[in-house]
């Protein structure tokens, strides 16, 4: 029994050089800039083996989505429960706070870009945050909604992490006022 269960756990050989590399994002279903996207699924591959809860802690979908998620190996698959909007465009984010098992994180976050109608929305807002480490979040609200924002209590339809640098980018937005929150 003790033989079994050592083989299912998902940890990298000891010895060798020390794993010095981030972990990446190698594939995506749908791919960035799809159009017509009608799948219930959404496919994420990583190159490596990576934490699990923090890689899902760091998964944002713009407008918001309901999923569960599932992983096999180094793939994570995002089960939509409720039907898309018809005609949006929607901003897949993985942001930075996930590492590998040798304590790597990525610099950068990764964002795919798909859409239910035959276009894509091309508004984009980018930006630096000073004086913060990465894995900040920077919430996008329409200049419609309140000006008091509490991202503690309310939710908003736009939210991404800065990098490294502190930059952060928030695409595939429709065209409107936006107010930015960090």
């Amino acid at each position: 029994l003790i033989i079994l269960q050592g083989c299912a756990n998902p940890l990298p050989p000891s010895g060798g050089p020390r794993d010095m590399e981030p972990p990446s994002i190698v594939r995506t279903i749908p791919t960035d800039k799809t159009m017509m996207f009608s799948e219930n699924t959404i496919l994420i591959e990583f190159n490596e083996y990576v934490d699990r809860a923090k890689a899902l802690q760091s998964i944002m979908i713009t407008p918001a989505v309901k999923y569960e998620a599932s992983w096999s190996g180094k793939e994570l698959e995002l089960a939509i429960i409720e039907p898309l909007q018809k005609n949006i465009t929607y901003a897949l984010s993985i942001g930075t706070d996930y590492a590998d098992f040798a304590g790597n994180k990525p610099s950068q976050s990764h964002t795919i870009i798909f859409s239910t109608g035959n276009y894509l929305d091309s508004g984009m807002i980018q930006g630096n945050v000073f004086g913060q480490s990465a894995g900040a979040y920077v919430f996008l609200l329409s200049a419609k909604d309140t000006i008091s924002f509490d991202p503690s209590k309310q939710s908003t339809t736009y939210k991404t992490q800065i990098g490294a640098s502190g930059q952060f980018s928030f695409n595939a937005l429709s065209m409107g006022t936006y107010r930015i929150y960090a």
